[in-house]
């Protein structure tokens, strides 16, 4: 269909006036308003600059999602704009609605003069022949699967059955086998609708659990967004921190907030998923140039089977913003489409939005682009590029069939990343310590033996790490150092070591889930059902890890695919090097889990992952190949989610399906915590210190903005402060304390019990004074 000029701009026109007209009124039957609003401030602006950049696409999802990344840098962006300017002319709160509407109006408007002379030969050519009858049927299931996951986080919130969820998972296991086996059938069209909706569903499983804000990091990410709402202002001198620096948690919730009518806690809890749902489908665009669609569609499968991606990401919507921002920039890299001016604009653009985003996944980027950048000089030196060559050759590959010579990473580029990066970190927030601290450890730790042996608990999913970690080793080694800096103190404040010694602190076991008909069948027949489940799960872990590295190698090979851009090779060299050093130096792995940086790289590397499990399988004909691949690519989403686990029984429980574990324990947030948490809030006295146990504190920050200190073993337990327990302190009479670590440990309740009053209770809390 052929989208003439004027039709697209009347439109667009339209769009805006009634946005205004809605808001003006305040006309918002069933959230009516605030679906044309979010839509419209969401798509309308980078539509109007995809006109201006005269960026064509024929596919609708393309142009959806370069309007939603353009989108999103213009809010935070221009929210930094008025943010700076407005107060200039004493307007003290700018990120309010009228300031914010009155200004997205004129920025919209001037836009769209400038796009309707800079488009005077343009249409918009949208390609809806593949949309037949059969191609839209079969996209409804997956519509459906984000209202199964409402449901069941509903259900399982009120204490009922996890069946919608368990349905939800086979469901989505069934319907990507389906899509593979019929994939001739199917236009490309079907794939990335299908990706969306079940990387949705499998994010809100998560995120609606609880009726507040449940989770480990996004409790400090509210707390920011709400002293950024407070104020209707965003300054570092508000709070001091590198959460504080990043827009993606502060100005653009903001400006959410100001359109939007309903509670606050939504944007986190289903605004952010609907965002970031759309990275799996950029993932798919973006292969789609090496492969065929049902490879691309695998590829975005397997980023989205991680647990990473349904258990933590939406607890971490900073960065699932910023990997929206570097999955785009990975698509611009690779785009034949565009014009290379086109995506350098887009790739600075993508690039600065990551920076004041996120700042881990700002230097992932820059590490892997400056490895990329590195190698391509290394092999353009003639001997050492002609004597790979005849390597190749010998192994019977030929470079000029398999691999481009095209490469866009360039020294401009890198240094225009590394000069925002800079200017950003430490010049305007000045939060460029940690990253300063992180660096001298980690070379401190290169050339002298730390005594310190604590690293990621991650570590241990890592091929290349076997050790077991002994939990209390571990426990030891963190009260101490926990002690040492809490007492650098006037020593006088916490109890004498004869008090607090008799009342020793020990790992405890995690309760497992009870065995279910089948679980108590398959036991009858003399198989360890955990056993079973714990190796299935590390087994997935390790083969995604090892599918990498044969995949890579056989994208040398196999002779079927597409030429690819040696720059791709490149930047997976590069995220196997950040792997491998993340495993390696303890520091890094502390700072960064190599879960999450693991999901991150996935973005690259889950591509080799699927040519692995082709390459391993290319005994069969192609056809039963790629059927083979998908059957191991659903067999790890079924055991990674917990679904093969929770049909079982006799394993950890997951937050997901059950009001149980680890996770649940330390994250999941009542209204019985937040009534004691406001009582606390109104009655405490104001110069005695508060302590909780980690996932304590962020809960008390975010809800009552009280400032806790961490951590509630009695060494380190003040005379005079308020002690704050959870219901997990109380129920399981365990505490759990996250340091990149999972301990599980006995609750000091007979400690406080002995030395300090209990001046409140109310089933799920308790504090003690």
């Amino acid at each position: 269909m052929k989208v003439k000029r004027n039709q697209v701009f009347s439109l667009i026109l339209s769009v805006i006036i009634i946005t205004n007209i809605l808001h003006i009124f305040g006309f918002n039957p069933f959230f009516i308003g605030d679906v044309v609003s979010l839509s419209t401030i969401l798509i309308i602006p980078g539509i109007i600059l995809l006109f201006i950049l005269k960026v064509k696409s024929h596919s609708v999802w393309e142009v959806l999602l370069f309007a939603i990344g353009l989108s999103l840098a213009l809010i935070m962006f221009g929210g930094l704009l008025i943010n700076t300017i407005l107060p200039k002319f004493q307007i003290v709160y700018p990120l309010t609605l009228t300031p914010i509407l009155a200004s997205f109006d004129v920025f919209s408007l001037v836009l769209l003069v400038i796009a309707y002379f800079r488009a005077k030969d343009f249409s918009l050519d949208l390609y809806f022949n593949n949309l037949k009858k059969h191609n839209l049927l079969f996209s409804l299931p997956s519509i459906l699967f984000p209202l199964l996951a409402t449901v069941g986080a509903i259900s399982i919130n009120n204490g009922g059955t996890n069946l919608f969820t368990m349905i939800l998972l086979g469901s989505i296991g069934i319907y990507t086998l389906l899509l593979i086996i019929f994939r001739h059938k199917f236009s490309s069209f079907v794939f990335p609708t299908a990706l969306y909706f079940m990387g949705l569903s499998l994010l809100l499983m998560t995120s609606l659990r609880s009726w507040y804000i449940t989770g480990h990091d996004i409790q400090r990410e509210y707390y920011v967004f709400q002293l950024t709402k407070t104020h209707h202002f965003w300054s570092m001198d508000f709070y001091k921190d590198a959460y504080n620096a990043m827009l993606s948690i502060t100005i653009l919730p903001t400006v959410l907030s100001s359109i939007l009518s309903f509670n606050d806690i939504y944007i986190y809890k289903l605004i952010f998923q609907v965002l970031f749902a759309t990275c799996p489908v950029i993932i798919y665009l973006f292969l789609k140039k090496y492969t065929t669609s049902v490879l691309a569609f695998l590829a975005a499968f397997y980023f989205m089977s991680f647990p990473t991606f349904y258990s933590d990401m939406p607890m971490l919507n900073r960065q699932e913003i910023g990997f929206i921002f570097f999955s785009l920039l990975l698509f611009v890299t690779f785009s034949l489409s565009l014009p290379k001016h086109i995506k350098y604009f887009l790739s600075i653009i993508f690039g600065f939005s990551i920076v004041i985003s996120h700042y881990s996944t700002n230097y992932v980027l820059i590490f892997i682009l400056l490895v990329a950048y590195i190698l391509s000089k290394i092999l353009s030196f003639k001997k050492i590029g002609s004597t790979l060559v005849q390597i190749l050759k010998s192994l019977h590959i030929n470079p000029k069939n398999q691999l481009t010579d095209k490469m866009f990473i360039s020294a401009f580029l890198l240094i225009v990343l590394i000069t925002f990066s800079y200017l950003w970190n430490s010049q305007v927030t000045k939060t460029s310590n940690n990253i300063t601290g992180v660096l001298q450890k980690t070379l401190s730790g290169i050339f002298v033996k730390s005594q310190n042996e604590n690293k990621s608990g991650d570590i241990a999913y890592s091929i290349f790490f076997t050790q077991k970690i002994d939990p209390q080793k571990l426990l030891n080694q963190y009260i101490e150092d926990t002690s040492k800096k809490a007492k650098t103190a006037d020593e006088g404040v916490f109890y004498d070591k004869s008090v607090y010694e008799k009342y020793q602190t020990t790992p405890i076991k995690q309760s497992k889930l009870p065995l279910t008909s089948f679980g108590g069948f398959l036991s009858n027949l003399k198989l360890s059902i955990f056993t079973l489940n714990s190796l299935s799960r590390q087994f997935s872990a390790f083969a995604m890890q090892i599918f990498v590295f044969i995949g890579l190698l056989a994208l040398l090979f196999y002779r079927t695919l597409k030429p690819f851009d040696k720059e791709y090779i490149f930047l997976c060299l590069g995220g196997v090097t950040l792997l491998a050093l993340e495993i390696i130096l303890p520091e890094i792995s502390i700072e960064y889990g190599l879960l999450r940086m693991f999901e991150q790289l996935l973005i690259l590397l889950s591509f080799p992952i699927v040519i692995a499990t082709i390459f391993l399988t290319s005994f069969l004909k192609e056809s039963k190949s790629i059927i083979v691949s998908g059957f191991i690519a659903v067999a790890f989403f079924l055991t990674l989610t917990g679904f093969f686990s929770t049909f079982t029984g006799g394993y950890y429980p997951q937050m997901n399906l059950n009001n149980a574990g680890t996770y649940y324990d330390a994250y999941y947030t009542r209204k019985n915590n937040v009534v004691s948490i406001n009582w606390l809030a109104t009655h405490k006295d104001k110069n005695s210190p508060v302590q909780a146990d980690n996932s304590g504190v962020g809960k008390l920050q975010a809800i009552g903005n009280i400032s806790a200190l961490n951590e509630i073993f009695p060494p380190i337990i003040r005379r005079n402060s308020y002690v704050y327990l959870t219901s997990t302190n109380l129920q399981n009479n365990a505490i759990v304390s996250i340091e990149k670590n999972v301990l599980v440990f006995n609750s000091p309740q007979e400690f406080l019990n002995d030395t300090k009053n209990l001046i409140y209770s109310n089933g799920a809390s308790k504090i003690y004074k």
